[in-house]
């Protein structure tokens, strides 16, 4: 089973690699801080966590991340989220490799922009496989005295 806090590590280091690669400096924050925003900064939030039993055998997992980054100029911000749009769609539209594991975006990553602060969402799903705990002999092998 993926662990949430797993999930996170993962895309801080994914989040913290793009913007690394990109030259931007902006370093990902808690997002449970109450102190002011410090600019320039990322902060991750994710919401909508579900678990499902989806078969006999599978679990579908699901979660929606938000991503906030915030430019060094609260009005000057257009060039800045230029590039955060094209550091984080080269490193998360796709997939977000967790360990060994990769979890798919469902849609992609969308863009919106509220108040200067630029903000990516992403909404991703994976099946995990229930561990089965077979308490009988495989049909294959089955011998029966009639």
């Amino acid at each position: 089973m993926i662990k949430s806090q797993d999930i996170y590590k993962a895309l801080v280091d994914t989040i913290t690699a793009a913007t690394t690669a990109h030259n931007i400096n902006a370093p990902v924050v808690a997002d449970d801080l109450e102190e002011p925003i410090v600019r320039p900064s990322i902060k991750i939030q994710i919401d909508d966590d579900t678990a499902n039993r989806d078969t006999t055998h599978m679990d579908l997992h699901s979660f929606v991340c938000r991503i906030y980054y915030f430019p060094p100029d609260r009005y000057n911000y257009r060039n800045e989220h230029f590039g955060m749009k094209d550091c984080l769609s080269e490193f998360l539209k796709d997939t977000l490799w967790v360990g060994n594991f990769n979890i798919d975006t469902v849609d992609g990553i969308s863009f919106s922009k509220t108040n200067g602060v630029l903000i990516a969402e992403l909404n991703y799903e994976w099946y995990e496989e229930i561990p089965i705990i077979q308490t009988g002999e495989d049909i294959e092998t089955l011998e029966m005295n009639i």
